[in-house]
Formats: structure tokens, sequence, C-alpha cells
């Protein structure tokens, strides 16, 4: 035991187990090692620390307790070892976590910041042709791509939308119709095309929200700024038709109105709106003059009415004129109207086969000798009889 304690440079002491029991130095250990529990350290003062360790023997019974002294400055400087050795793994995790924060708030968070000031700005601005800079070619470089690729494609989109909404403008103001639409909660009617401006009706017309609770005006309308005089009739009429086309139907109707003792006749168009999924949107209308197609119609109506009455006139002179004068008259008016230099009637004999000149106009009656043929099938026939024969016009030249 002293050649043991010598080696390991430690006091050893050992004592039977039932010595131990009662030994001073190894009674109030011994009372607490058991085969269960069979070392223990207990302080035995302020500079030196007792290390107990239960011997059994060959059946497993408590045999020997052996004590081991340690001075209690060794195992203070082993606890402030240790102490030293967490308040650096302490410190190391720490200036780790920091340096790991400061990594990520560099490499990750900065630019998402960055890039996230730089899509905002882009949004405030509402210019489609900036785009944001991503210097690196990880995730978040491909995310810079990917976004400078909407905004490029959203650009285009724009660009294409400008381009179309200025031909539909143009398209508008150039046409002399009366574009109008009607939302489907019937809060305004905005009208497009050169020719409202010119009647005076403005751009938009307040609703409100219901076509059955617009009150019509109590006064002309020239006092609210609209050039056209229409009736209250007439405006019943268009609200009634906004109300059916706003239910999926299609209408044609036709109105009039006064401008500056002016009448004009008007035509519109109704169609409801709907989006691609089939719903309804709203309406949208076309009218268009046809004041001048009014006229005109009303001038033919009058010349087909006149040429009634000079039918009838036309009819009661020529009963009062005999067969000879009539044809003589016909071949007047042909050289005359049709601007030919003669014209004929002759008197055609089925029987001979012969046409003899009756009246004449633009030559002499006498130069015309009877035209005659042997028969109904000779190849030589006159134009004349081969019209006859032909039933339609026949065209011949002759030197």
């Amino acid at each position: 035991l002293q050649r043991i304690s010598q080696v390991v440079h430690l006091p050893l002491a050992l004592k039977d187990y039932d010595s131990a029991l009662t030994a001073p130095g190894f009674s109030d250990a011994a009372g607490l090692l058991n085969t269960a529990s069979p070392n223990l350290s207990l302080p035995a003062s302020e500079s030196e620390m007792h290390a107990y360790q239960l011997l059994s023997d060959l059946y497993g019974q408590p045999a020997y307790v052996l004590r081991v002294s340690l001075n209690r400055t060794a195992v203070r400087s082993s606890q402030l070892v240790l102490n030293y050795l967490l308040i650096t793994l302490a410190a190391s995790v720490l200036l780790f976590g920091i340096i790991a924060v400061l990594s990520i708030d560099r490499l990750l968070l900065a630019p998402l910041q960055r890039l996230g000031r730089q899509v905002a700005q882009i949004g405030q601005h509402g210019d489609l042709s900036e785009r944001v800079t991503i210097a690196s070619r990880d995730e978040l470089g491909r995310l810079g791509a990917d976004i400078n690729q909407m905004l490029a494609d959203l650009q285009q989109s724009q660009r294409r939308r400008q381009e179309s909404e200025e031909r539909f403008g143009r398209l508008i103001e150039s046409m002399d119709d009366m574009v109008f639409t009607l939302d489907e909660g019937i809060t305004q009617i905005n009208l497009y095309g050169d020719k409202a401006h010119k009647l005076g009706l403005p751009e938009s017309i307040p609703l409100p929200g219901n076509l059955e609770a617009v009150e019509l005006p109590d006064r002309p309308l020239q006092d609210y700024g609209i050039a056209l005089n229409i009736s209250a009739e007439t405006l019943r009429n268009h609200l009634v038709s906004l109300q059916q086309a706003l239910t999926g139907q299609h209408l044609s109707f036709e109105w009039a109105a006064q401008s500056d003792s002016q009448d004009y006749s008007f035509q519109s168009v109704l169609s409801p709106m709907t989006d691609d999924k089939g719903r309804m949107t709203g309406v949208v209308g076309v009218t268009r003059d046809i004041s001048e197609m009014k006229r005109l119609e009303n001038t033919l109506r009058q010349r087909v009415s006149d040429l009634n009455a000079l039918n009838e006139v036309s009819r009661a002179f020529l009963s009062q004129l005999e067969a000879q004068a009539i044809m003589q008259e016909s071949c007047r008016l042909l050289v005359k109207l049709f601007d030919v230099e003669a014209a004929w009637v002759g008197y055609f004999n089925e029987e001979d086969m012969t046409v003899l000149p009756t009246a004449a106009d633009g030559t002499e009656l006498a130069r015309l000798p009877l035209s005659t043929t042997p028969n109904k099938t000779a190849s030589a026939q006159h134009p004349a009889l081969l019209a006859l024969r032909s039933k339609p016009p026949y065209c011949s030249r002759q030197a």
C-alpha cells in the first residue's frame, strides 16, 4: 500500500469494512458505501478531501474500504481550469454567433434588404424600365434575374397595352360614331369620340347606381352644357334600353334630337359586356349620326313619289297619241338621251320574215330598206331578225 502511495503520490489508507464502520475518518463514509454505490467523496477540511472506495470479496460482500486523501488546492485548480474552459467555450460560442450573424447580415440580409428597397423604389416610381442590381451568382442572384425578367415582360406588356389604347383612341377619335359604356354598378356613363365633343356631351355622366332612380331633368339640357335638345320621352327610352341591355339583350333603336334649330337622327346599338368567364361587366353602345341618311331617304322617297306621278302623267299623255307619233318620239329620245347617232323602229311580219322601218331619228326613213330573209333557218339574217329570234338584245358591227 505504501509503494502504491509513493507511485501515485497520494496518501492511501485501507481498513476492513467492519473496522471502518467505527474507525475515525472512515465511519462517516463507510455507513454510506454499499455495493450499489461503491465510491464516495467527502471534504475532510478546508484544505483536504477524502475519496472512498468500497472493495468487495470474492463473494461480493464488503471487505475493505480504501481512502485516498487529496489536497483541495489541486481540486480548486482543476475547478478553476474547468471554469476557464467553460468561459472560453461560452466566449467562443458567443464570438461564433456574432460572426455568423454578421456574415448572414452581410451575405444574405443586406442583399435582401437592398433588393427589397430597389423593388419598392420601382413600385413607387412606376417605371418598369428600371432594373434591380444583384452581383452575386447564388440563389439571390437568380431571384434578381427573375425579377428583372418579370419587369421586362411587364414593360413589354405595358407597351403593347399603351399602343393598343393609342390605336383605339385614334380609331374612336377618327370615327364619326359615338361610343359609350355603362359599368355594372350603374355609377356612370363614359362617352368617347369626337362626335360627343362636337355635340357638347360630357366625357362622363354620373348615375345613382340604379337606372330606375334616375331623375329626368326639369330644365332644357342646354342649361347643363349639352348642345342637344332631347325630349324626356327619348331619355326615358334610353334608360329602358340600358336596363334591358344589362339583362343580356342586344338592342338597336333610332331616336331624334335638335341642336341649333337643326334636326338630328341617331341610331344606337347596345350590347352587354362580359368577361372571359361570361359574367356581366356592363354595357357598350355605339351611336351613329344617320341624319344625312334620313335626309337622303326622304329625298329618295320624294323622288319616287315624283316619278310615280310623272309616270301617271306620261301614261295619260301617251294614251292620247297615235302609235306612229309614239314610235317617232321614242326614236328621238333614244338619240338624245343615250348619245347614239341614229335610232329606228320597225314592224316585223313573221309570215314573210320581213322588218319594215316605220319611224327613225338621226337618219332618213327612206334610206332604211326593207329587211328580209329567205326562211327562218337561213344563216345570213338581218341583225334585227336575229334579235327577234334570240329575244335578248343583239349587238352587231357593220361597215
